[in-house]
Parts: structure tokens; sequence; C-alpha cells
């Protein structure tokens, strides 16, 4: 649960790629988007933001060396 109802779990304001910044919506394996996170969602990429949703099996930080 976040901080914040229907915002990202992570935030990266960097812009690459046409993108004003990535925002990372992390789900347990069967996980889904509530309406206020779809609601987030769309709003940023109005407003040129990247927005991945990722599930659990996919949630690897890798450090590099």
């Amino acid at each position: 649960m976040g901080i914040v109802p229907g915002a990202a779990d992570m935030n990266l304001d960097l812009a690459r790629c046409g993108y004003h910044g990535l925002r990372i919506e992390m789900k347990s394996a069967d996980g889904k988007q509530s309406e206020k996170q779809r609601n987030f969602q769309n709003a940023l990429e109005k407003n040129h933001k990247k927005t991945i949703v990722t599930h659990e099996k996919n949630h690897e930080i890798r450090r590099k060396r």
C-alpha cells in the first residue's frame, strides 16, 4: 500500500526517449490495478510519463558491478 491512493510504487523523474519520467506499479502475482490506479496511470501517460505495471514474478532488482 502506497502513500497516495492510486500513485505508483516507484518513481524516476528523468527525461528520456520522449518521456518526462517513469512510474512503476508493483503487484503481487495475481494482483490487479484498482480503478484509482488506472485513472492515475492514464493521467500520467497523457503528461508524457512512461508507466509500467509489473507482477511479483518479474520483481528483480539487479545491481551493476
